[in-house]
């Protein structure tokens, strides 16, 4: 916005009056919940720089969501290579989370860790993502809510598509493993030269399952 050709300043209010944010061509985003629009920011408060506009927020009222910063995700040891998600943990913990610490927002870790009652009431969208198995003709006849030959089939991509050299579990000596999606068991791993029992894919209490160390 520009009057006789320099930027003014300009606000506004983006919600309801019972759940609204601010914003301010000066200050970015306020995200602190003032008790009405005209209302003092609240304090203490915490302004973040990000690559666009910067936001305000309650330290008080405000957390840090870490998601799947697990060895199932980004382990060597199941084939993970470098990429965004090695990324992000380096910046977590050199940056974000001690910042997090040092202005008192809490810190959420929403990580895996199913039981086997969550793997059998888990969606169809779910389990697919994690792979699934497929038995040639017409053997997997449903009984019930099981298949007849469950665990004895082949174990395909989420395309359907069979996966390359039977499994992402890599074992020591480059060798790897057929598995078949979210509560089978992963197998013997090798980690930082040590074999492991990764136990069975993304349970609670599993190798797979914990959060990696930096």
């Amino acid at each position: 916005m520009t009057v006789n050709g320099t930027s003014a300043h300009h606000c506004g209010v983006i919600g309801s009056l019972k759940n609204f944010w601010l914003y301010s061509s000066k200050n970015g985003f306020d995200l602190t919940h003032p008790p009405k629009p005209n209302s003092p920011t609240a304090k203490p408060n915490a302004t973040i720089k990000t690559t666009t506009t910067p936001i305000t927020i309650d330290p008080a009222v405000s957390a840090l969501v870490v998601i799947d910063m697990q060895n199932f995700f980004l382990s060597p040891a199941f084939g993970r290579t470098q990429g965004a998600g090695h990324a992000a943990l380096d910046q977590l913990v050199q940056h974000a989370i001690p910042a997090a610490r040092k202005a008192g927002i809490r810190i959420i870790w929403p990580n895996w860790g199913l039981t086997d009652k969550d793997i059998e009431n888990m969606p169809p969208a779910v389990m697919r993502a994690f792979g699934f198995e497929v038995l040639e003709g017409e053997e997997g006849v449903l009984n019930g809510h099981t298949f007849e030959a469950k665990g004895k089939g082949i174990p395909v991509d989420k395309h359907g598509k069979p996966r390359p050299r039977g499994g992402h579990t890599v074992l020591k000596g480059g060798k790897s493993r057929d598995f078949y999606g979210l509560g089978a068991e992963c197998g013997l791993v090798e980690s930082d030269g040590v074999e492991i029992d990764a136990g069975r894919m993304l349970t609670r209490g599993a190798w797979n399952s914990a959060c990696i160390r930096p």
